[in-house]
């Protein structure tokens, strides 16, 4: 039986800066087409990507398709705040086989003269599991195998932050796990 497990996946991107008065406008721009491209190019079958997941604007086409006419799906874009770098966000979900278990391991309580077994109420003194680790490890590369065919070769990005069934890798959180 499958299962749809939610995530919500940050990759850093490098928009490119243009030149002269408008370089802020053409860096929303390149934003605009990267976050496009990556979200139409994310077709895998083991991923249900949230629709239509925020509208860019497409600087394709000509002047007759004004207004709502080009705006294409695209997911959501923030430029660089910080030390925070620029960054796109895809909110959906990611079919899984496995049973539902528990991302942590046991961990036994002493409590009112008992004694309990559970998951373990200090998530950050346990790893997750190998099942929730080789689950983020096939997701981790499914996404990526999909940009580097969605995006032209010039593009950069950086997986950044994944959150997957509430445990977050990457950014303040656990390192992605290695193959």
């Amino acid at each position: 039986m499958s299962k749809q497990v939610p995530f919500t996946l940050h990759v850093k991107i490098f928009p490119q800066w243009g030149s002269g008065k408008g370089n802020r406008f053409s860096m929303w721009r390149d934003m605009q087409k990267i976050s496009g491209l990556v979200y139409n190019g994310l077709t895998e079958s083991s991923i249900n990507i949230a629709q239509p997941g925020g509208g860019q604007s497409s600087t394709s086409g000509n002047q007759e398709n004004s207004g709502i006419g080009w705006m294409i799906n695209g997911c959501a874009v923030k430029p660089q705040i910080g030390q925070n770098p620029a960054q796109l966000m895809i909110t959906g979900f990611a079919l899984s086989n496995s049973s539902n278990a528990q991302p942590h391991p046991e961990k036994q309580f002493i409590h009112t003269n008992s004694t309990v077994t559970g998951p373990g109420s200090s998530p950050w003194q346990n790893n997750p599991t190998m099942i929730v680790n080789n689950e983020i490890l096939t997701l981790k590369n499914t996404i990526e195998a999909a940009i580097v065919t969605a995006l032209p070769a010039n593009v950069q990005y950086e997986i950044f932050r994944l959150e997957y069934s509430g445990i977050v890798y990457g950014d303040k959180g656990y390192h992605f796990p290695i193959a």
